[in-house]
């Protein structure tokens, strides 16, 4: 889809981390954008989608903070990530990738399959840790800190920090990922913030 230069009001920006979240209000005569696919803006900068709400409102991140009133869209790019509906899946992320995680994650909310989703944080944190509330079988002892969001929604997360924070696996995603011994039949998604 290329959108004619497209330009989508900002609503409101506020800080998570070291990144920009950034409400817009997206038009109803686009198709909202899907899991994996970015906003590519007119000056070449990408936006990630988070969030669409059904009033036309899109919440995306951002590298950094916007100083215009409204964003002109260029392109929609990337590919969309589909998730087998009935295989359980194990989604991986860093970075600005996390925007893409909270995506998926949406989209799977009403679907019977278990998810576990694994986020490497680095500082500053883009949000507050909590303790899950889902216990997970060859999970190690004290890795509980997880994603706030996701908990509410009933999905299991666990976050990984090479600084050791409180509730952290100290370590990489791939390490915590060999401890699992996650069963062949599991899904696995990794999400890049290169991507």
């Amino acid at each position: 889809m290329k959108p004619d230069a497209t330009e989508l009001p900002i609503l409101a920006q506020r800080a998570l981390g070291a990144f920009t979240q950034i409400s817009v209000r997206w038009p109803a005569t686009h198709p909202a954008p899907q899991p994996g696919e970015r906003l590519q803006l007119h000056d070449g900068k990408l936006l990630y989608p988070m969030l669409h709400s059904a009033s036309g409102q899109l919440d995306v991140l951002s590298p950094s903070i916007h100083a215009e009133p409204s964003l002109k869209l260029a392109d929609i790019i990337g590919e969309h990530i589909i998730l087998i509906p009935s295989q359980p899946s194990v989604i991986l992320a860093d970075g600005i990738a996390l925007a893409t995680l909270i995506h998926l994650c949406a989209t799977r909310r009403q679907t019977p399959a278990s998810m576990l989703a694994l986020y490497q944080m680095t500082d500053p944190l883009p949000f507050r840790p909590r303790p899950s509330r889902f216990l997970l079988d060859g999970m190690p002892d004290g890795v509980i800190a997880s994603i706030p969001l996701l908990e509410d929604w009933g999905i299991p997360s666990r976050l990984c920090h090479s600084q050791g924070h409180a509730g952290c696996f100290e370590g990489s995603l791939d390490e915590l990922v060999a401890l699992l011994a996650l069963p062949p039949e599991q899904q696995l998604v990794r999400l890049s913030s290169a991507q």
